[in-house]
């Protein structure tokens, strides 16, 4: 398997607005891991009438190597979560500088990160 293509951040700076990026996404995905870590906020919307499962796979760095993070995307709501980027960014392979994400059914997704 080649490398990943990543899902972009968008970087926000205080004061400023800014138009965010949202993608649909029904598999698994990488989310760049480059940039300001522990400042990067993952939304997903999920507009269906079920809930979802998102997992973020455990990275490969000296960190990582726990468990995978699995959480609810509830059914008609956004779901926000920020995380450490030791446990979850991978270092090598097919997700190289991302994070693995995988959503059961499709979510509208937005990376952005926050300012320092």
């Amino acid at each position: 398997m080649a490398a990943v293509t990543p899902l972009e951040r968008d970087v926000l700076a205080l004061n400023v607005a800014k138009t965010i990026t949202i993608t649909s996404k029904s598999a698994a995905f990488g989310a760049d891991a480059q940039g300001g870590d522990y400042k990067v906020l993952f939304l997903f919307a999920n507009a269906a009438n079920t809930d979802a499962t998102v997992t973020i796979a455990a990275g490969d760095g000296p960190a990582g190597g726990g468990q995978d993070l699995q959480f609810t995307a509830t059914k008609s709501a956004t779901t926000a979560i920020v995380v450490d980027s030791g446990y979850f960014k991978n270092y090598a392979g097919d997700y190289k500088n991302c994070y693995k994400v995988t959503p059961s059914a499709a979510l509208s997704v937005s990376i952005i990160e926050l300012p320092q």
